[in-house]
């Protein structure tokens, strides 16, 4: 056994008698005791050359960023430590996650350097933490390592039950103590909550510092005690002359991660024990509702004859599952740790997946249409082109719009970012300059571009006019049929494909769909269902009805009725099968001109229009899965995946990197975006990202069956989609572990977005031209 010239590792005190809680929040923290915190030799600081700080917390690539292989240690900043007790680590940039369910710190603290440690030094009067426990726990006790400020006291309770105040001093930085909590505290969520008094009023005085906290059964020796660093759980160990990254726990500890893994994800990692002894390394799956799984248990020798012991275990049991992936050391020789080497999810690399080149790519977006009501996820009905567009294509059951706002989702599908980068989040944004469409990456290429669109909402006032050759927008006010953006489309589809111009074509078109005015005649109108209906909808002047009903004062006394909702579905699907003659029509051509095998047409919807009570196609309603259940169906150049249905977790980048892709243009660095077709043959990531779809200051996150809604800076809720679909039971605090890997998901993709290179500073609002704000009332969109 070799430790880069150390005979071995630290000795470690344990803390089991001190620890006693269950479970620490996503911090890369454990218990030590002060002999471990002392300064190592320099034989032992070459075994840990590289320890991961709290400076690259931000830096760690997100879980969305795995394909082929998932790293932990590169990732263990946002993985569980427990090491028989919870630890706040106060001055770490990740502790935002678990302040106040805000995408980012607030302006009342920062972090600051303090004896080579990381401290919180606060401003404002009150800090606020939220963590979970897995179990019941009586007697807890919180210590923390405070120094003082402005402020004379500090009070520390739980949950509103107070512990006690300290008097911290600003001369010095030390331990300390409060009595134990009478009360038991249960299994789930708890907030601590850290008041600071006594400051004299007047500018912005510092409150105090605090370095952690720690939360557990009373220590009879608290001044010994010092909370790690990440140094302390990741090293370079050498083991009979084999070196390997390393996670190495000293017993009882346990690292947890956050996962939902692929059908053919595998875990692999070579265990041993590092120093004298022995002890015990195992590997467990926890998940809400299920006994915790072993799936792999070693009995551990050190000492120089120490070697890595491969262990490998198959994670296609839990696949489509939220888990947390446990990588334990229940116990082992004090003085020594178990070292889990190179830890990582991974699957047998597959053969590269070459996407079909398409010469002709053409995005069909259609407003206001629920999936369900459209073939291939619902009947044929009266939309006999798209269904043999499904027939001939592949559908994406698990497509799922990015935003309840129209112009959003058709600025994440044309640019490849989500609403959170792009800031197209409410209805009176519109598209920065600075952002790039497709049409522009194309153009670039040697391409030609042209957008039709009929939608008021993507006009040349909302940004969408940038970098076509040719861009047309066609009024609702306008005395044309819907189907007239098609109608110009054809025209010039048709034309370039008779050019002899070699580089590759972008057609967007976006449709009035099943969104009022409907284009139908008073004669068309009365042969809908119900008979005789003498309710308040006209086929032209729905948009205008029923924005008036949503202005209104009182909107629940105003909701529509049985017969309306009746009618509203007829008229829609009456106005989208005029449409669905002109696909027709398109698809005819592309056949005729002998151009359908070197075309990729791309089918989706914007935005639902709702279910009751709620009034239809608000143009900023809530976050509901209703709304955001749109079909997308794509025809691969060549027919491959002909007449497919993906389940797979799909969003509108997604569209646009599959758009770039087929066109043979390479996807710029900062998409969000993958390769459908790619995806389609199994090149999806072996740790499923989320799928986040977010409006002003609002998200709804989906993993698996579970799905997390809520607003920047309150407690969100959680329900399983599967067993509860209208989300009536909100069981964030009882499913804690769906609850903790569904926040911590939400957290780190607001933060991906919010330090993308490609961001605008500020959201820009649109501004409206006399025409446009003539459309958009006709269209029910009253500013």
């Amino acid at each position: 056994m070799s430790l880069r010239g150390a005979a071995r590792p630290r000795g470690h005190h344990s803390l089991a008698a001190n620890c006693a809680l269950a479970s620490l929040i996503w911090m890369p923290i454990a218990c030590r005791s002060r002999a471990d915190s002392a300064a190592p030799s320099a034989a032992v600081s070459a075994t840990f050359a590289t320890p991961v700080s709290s400076t690259n917390l931000e830096a760690t690539p997100p879980l969305a960023s795995a394909r082929d292989r998932f790293d932990v240690i590169p990732n263990l900043s946002w993985c569980e430590v427990d090491h028989a007790g919870l630890v706040l680590d106060l001055g770490s940039p990740a502790v935002a996650a678990y302040s106040g369910f805000g995408a980012t710190r607030s302006s009342d603290s920062e972090d600051v350097e303090r004896d080579g440690q990381t401290f919180v030094r606060a401003y404002g009067r009150v800090l606020r933490y939220d963590f979970w426990l897995d179990d019941e726990s009586s007697g807890t006790s919180v210590s923390l390592r405070v120094r003082g400020g402005a402020a004379k006291w500090l009070a520390v309770s739980i949950d509103d039950k107070k512990l006690g105040s300290i008097r911290p001093s600003s001369d010095e930085t030390r331990v300390v103590p409060l009595p134990p909590l009478s009360a038991n505290l249960s299994r789930g969520r708890h907030r601590l909550k850290l008041v600071f008094s006594g400051a004299p009023h007047g500018l912005r005085p510092i409150q105090g510092e605090i370095d952690w906290v720690r939360i557990g059964a009373r220590s009879e020796d608290v001044t010994s005690y010092a909370a790690p660093t990440l140094s302390d759980l990741v090293g370079d160990v050498v083991l009979n002359g084999a070196p390997k990254r390393a996670l190495v726990l000293a017993p009882p500890s346990t690292v947890r991660c956050w996962l939902r893994p692929s059908s053919d994800a595998r875990l692999k990692v070579a265990v041993g024990f590092w120093g004298a002894g022995r002890g015990s390394a195992e590997v467990r799956v926890v998940a809400d509702g299920d006994e915790p799984i072993v799936l792999q248990t070693k009995r551990l020798n050190g000492g120089d004859g120490a070697s890595w012991t491969p262990l490998a275990a198959d994670l296609a049991p839990f696949a489509g599952k939220v888990i947390g992936l446990e990588f334990r050391a229940p116990e082992g020789s004090r003085g020594g740790r178990v070292a889990f080497g190179d830890p990582s999810i991974a699957r047998k690399t597959p053969a590269p997946v070459g996407s079909p080149r398409a010469k002709y790519s053409i995005l069909l977006i259609e407003s206001g249409i629920d999936r369900r009501r459209v073939p291939p996820f619902g009947p044929t009905g009266n939309l006999p082109a798209l269904g043999e567009l499904g027939r001939l294509g592949t559908a994406f059951s698990g497509y799922r719009a990015p935003s309840v706002v129209v112009q959003s989702v058709v600025a994440s599908l044309l640019t490849g970012l989500s609403p959170r980068t792009h800031r197209v989040e409410d209805p009176s944004s519109r598209i920065a300059d600075s952002v790039r469409l497709l049409s522009e990456a194309v153009k670039e290429a040697g391409g030609r571009t042209a957008m039709f669109t009929g939608v008021p909402t993507t006009f040349a006032a909302f940004g969408f006019g940038v970098g076509w050759d040719t861009f047309d927008a066609i009024s609702p006010v306008q005395d044309l049929p819907a189907t007239e953006s098609f109608s110009r489309a054809l025209k010039w589809l048709e034309g370039e494909i008779d050019d002899e111009h070699p580089g590759p074509r972008l057609l967007v078109v976006h449709g009035r769909g099943s969104h009022p005015p409907w284009d139908l005649s008073r004669e068309e109108v009365q042969s809908l269902k119900p008979e005789e209906y003498s309710g308040i909808l006209d086929a032209r002047r729905g948009g205008i009805l029923l924005a008036g009903l949503r202005s209104r004062k009182q909107r629940l006394a105003h909701h529509l009725q049985e017969d309306d909702w009746i009618h509203l579905h007829a008229l829609q699907d009456a106005a989208l099968a005029k449409q669905d003659s002109v696909l027709e029509q398109l698809m005819l051509l592309l056949k005729r001109k002998g151009v359908w095998d070197q075309t990729l047409v791309a089918f989706a919807g914007d935005v639902s229009a709702g279910e009751p009570p709620e009034l239809p196609f608000d143009p900023q309603g809530a976050l509901d899965e209703n709304r955001l259940a749109v079909p997308l169906v794509l025809k691969f150049p060549g027919g491959d995946l002909m007449g497919k249905e993906e389940p797979l977790p799909v969003s509108a980048p997604d569209v646009a990197a599959t758009i770039l892709t087929a066109l043979g243009i390479p996807l710029p660095d900062y998409f969000e975006g993958v390769d459908l077709y790619a995806a389609a043959h199994g090149n999806v990531s072996v740790v499923t990202p989320p799928s986040l779809a977010t409006g002003a200051g609002r998200y709804a996150t989906r993993l698996g069956s579970w799905l997390l809604r809520g607003q920047l800076g309150k407690v969100p809720s959680l329900c399983a989609v599967d067993v509860d679909p209208a989300c009536v039971n909100d069981v964030f605090d009882e499913r804690s572990y769906a609850a903790r890997a569904l926040w911590l998901s939400t957290f780190r993709a607001e933060g991906s977005s919010l330090r993308s290179s490609v961001r605008p500073n500020e959201s820009v609002p649109a501004v409206l031209d006399p025409d446009t704000i003539a459309a958009l009332t006709v269209w029910g969109d009253v500013r």
